[in-house]
């Protein structure tokens, strides 16, 4: 009733193998645990992963790799992610309490990428993008923001010297959206047809002074929460104080709290080819 396998600052190569019903007794157990602190680069590569509290769950371990896995009916989530942030890809589910790679008081350290999963990213609280480091987003990636309820609201953040980038083409290439959002990367609260998204269910995309951003090709949707703050400064994406020369461009912005884009005290943001509509209070740009 533990873990099925525990890595602690492994190596390991684990491939096309079974990790089934690991849990049920005790709390936060999974299919597979790896303990990135200590360090190690493990691969978990083809594996199908069943009806465990978990299926994996990965604490700060950024040189983490995890691809092609099949993640069923696992009570909590398929993939909750502690720390900083591995590398994940190709990877899928169905059934899962949260059908999601769970991004839990996360990070970007040094150089991440989201790549595309069938699994969208869950953003819960803050995911911060590092001093120093940088968040690469590819095409075909679906990343949903947790709804304002028990102080769990989604929030990208880009730190002082951190930057966040995309090069996109369409602005159907990313998409950034709410959990309630089933429309695109499936139903992933678990919830069914009891929920619809709503400008300013989750925050958005939030750059700090000194922060960089350069995305082009994405989709910013009912984001701009918390929704019963006062203030007049909050939207999909929401710059504050001097940022480093940043750009938009091939952008949708649908839906949001207050604005598509807020900028407060920014330094040069150059925005190209954006359609920016529907947003709360007919605000946009």
């Amino acid at each position: 009733n533990k873990h099925g396998l525990y890595l602690d600052g492994s190596d390991s190569e684990v491939t096309n193998s079974i990790f089934a019903y690991n849990g049920a007794a005790t709390v936060n157990a999974a299919g597979i645990y790896v303990d990135g602190v200590p360090g190690g680069a493990p691969l978990i590569d083809g594996n199908t992963f069943l009806e465990n509290d978990y299926g994996l769950w990965a604490q700060s371990a950024n040189n983490l790799t995890v691809s092609g896995n099949t993640f069923t009916d696992n009570g909590v989530s398929a993939i909750n992610v502690s720390g900083a942030i591995g590398s994940f890809s190709g990877n899928s589910g169905s059934g899962n309490g949260v059908n999601a790679i769970l991004l839990s008081s996360s990070w970007a350290f040094g150089a991440a990428t989201f790549l595309p999963n069938a699994l969208p990213y869950y953003v819960q609280q803050d995911f911060n993008v590092s001093a120093s480091s940088t968040l690469a987003i590819a095409d075909d990636v679906v990343v949903k923001g947790h709804d304002n309820t028990a102080s769990l609201g989604g929030r990208i953040v880009v730190k002082p010297g951190a930057s966040i980038t995309s090069s996109g083409a369409s602005s159907a290439g990313i998409i950034f959206t709410s959990e309630n959002d089933d429309t695109v990367g499936g139903d992933t609260a678990g919830d069914g047809a009891g929920t619809s998204p709503a400008a300013g269910d989750w925050f958005g995309i939030v750059v700090e002074n000194g922060g960089f951003l350069n995305m082009s090709g994405f989709t910013i949707a009912y984001a701009g929460g918390n929704t019963s703050a006062s203030g007049d400064d909050r939207g999909g994406i929401k710059i504050i104080g001097d940022i480093a020369s940043s750009a938009i461009s091939n952008a949708l912005f649908d839906s949001n709290y207050q604005y598509g884009v807020q900028v407060k005290d920014a330094g040069v943001l150059t925005v190209g080819t954006t359609t920016s509509q529907n947003h709360a209070l007919g605000k946009n740009l």
